[in-house]
C-alpha cells in the first residue's frame, strides 16, 4: 500500500475512534442527566434507554408538538427553538405502570449538544396518552388488585351523589383521616362478584374520587336498586363488587350534611360514562 493511502488509512481511523468516544461521553452524559431527572421525579427505569433520531415537527401549532412542549414545559424545559431539527431521543420503559390494561409507561428525552432540551411520559391504553413527569395521576397505586381492593397511601376522597336530573345532586370532600379510613375499609371489604347487574330503570349513582398522596386517583362507583347494590372501579372495567350495605348508608349520611355543591364546577367528561365531572388530560381508550 502506498505510504499516502497509509497515512490517510490511519487519520481515517483516528477520526472515526474520536468521533465514537465523543459520541459515548455525549450519550453517557445525557444519560446520567436523564437519570437524575427520573430520580428527581421519582420515576423508576425498568431497563437500559434505547437511542434513536427524532425530528420534530416545523409546525409549532402541530399536536404532537403542543403536547410535548407542554408536557416539558411543566418541568422547566421548552423545545420550540428547535421546531423541524433531528435531536437525540432516550426512551426509558419504567417500572410504573399505568391505570389502563396494557398498563406500559415510558419516559422520553430529548437532546441536544450534550444537553436535555425537552422531556414527557407515554401511557399505553390512553389518548393523548403524552404527560409531564411529574403527572402522576394515572399511574396504579400500590397494591391495589382487581382480586383484593387495598388501599393504602390515600389522603382525601371526593363524594358525589346521587346522580339526579342529569347532574350530581351533592358533593363532599372528605379529608379527615378517620372518615377517609372508614370508607376505605368498607370499600376494600367488597368482594368480587361474577353476575350481570340487572337493568333498572329506577337507581341510585355515586361516585368516589380516591386520591393518593403521590398522585394517583381512582374513581369508584356505587350503584344500587331496591334489591341490590354493586360497587365498581373505573380502574378494572371487568370487574363488579359487592360492598357491604353500610357503605352506601355512610356515603349518604355525609353528602346530606354537605350541601354547598356547585355544578357549575363541574364539565364534561368521556371516561365518567357522560356525566358532568372535571376536564381531564386523558380518556381512556
Amino acid at each position: 500500500m502506498p505510504k499516502k493511502n497509509k497515512v490517510f488509512l490511519t487519520l481515517g481511523l483516528l477520526l472515526f475512534f474520536l468521533l465514537l468516544i465523543i459520541s459515548f461521553f455525549d450519550q453517557d452524559e445525557v444519560e446520567q442527566d436523564a437519570r437524575k431527572m427520573l430520580a428527581q421525579y421519582r420515576l423508576h427505569p425498568a431497563a437500559q434507554p434505547t437511542t434513536d433520531k427524532f425530528k420534530l415537527p416545523a409546525d409549532s401549532g402541530d399536536l404532537q408538538m403542543v403536547l410535548i412542549n407542554s408536557a416539558s414545559q411543566k418541568i422547566g424545559l421548552n423545545i420550540q427553538d428547535y421546531r423541524g431539527q433531528k435531536v437525540k431521543l432516550l426512551k426509558y420503559p419504567l417500572q410504573e405502570r399505568s391505570q389502563s390494561e396494557e398498563g406500559k409507561t415510558y419516559a422520553y428525552f430529548l437532546a441536544d449538544n450534550h444537553r436535555i432540551i425537552g422531556a414527557y411520559l407515554t401511557l399505553d391504553g390512553y389518548t393523548p396518552g403524552i404527560v409531564s413527569l411529574d403527572d402522576r395521576n394515572y399511574f396504579t397505586p400500590d397494591r391495589l388488585k382487581p382480586e383484593k381492593l387495598v388501599f393504602e397511601g390515600v389522603d382525601s376522597i371526593e363524594l358525589y351523589g346521587p346522580w339526579e336530573n342529569n347532574d350530581w345532586k351533592d358533593k363532599a370532600t372528605i379529608t379527615d383521616t378517620e372518615q377517609v379510613n372508614s370508607i376505605l375499609s368498607l370499600l376494600s371489604k367488597s368482594t368480587p362478584i361474577n353476575k350481570d347487574f340487572p337493568p333498572h330503570i329506577d337507581y341510585e349513582e355515586y361516585l368516589l374520587v380516591i386520591h393518593y398522596s403521590d398522585g394517583p386517583k381512582v374513581y369508584a362507583r356505587l350503584i344500587s336498586t331496591t334489591k341490590t347494590t354493586k360497587a365498581t372501579l373505573d380502574h378494572f372495567p371487568d370487574w363488579s363488587y359487592d360492598p357491604p350495605q353500610e357503605l352506601k348508608q355512610i356515603i349518604r349520611n355525609i353528602l346530606t350534611g354537605f350541601s354547598t355543591y356547585s355544578p357549575q364546577s363541574i364539565k364534561s367528561c368521556k371516561l365518567c360514562k357522560n356525566h358532568p365531572l372535571f376536564s381531564f388530560t386523558l380518556i381512556r381508550v
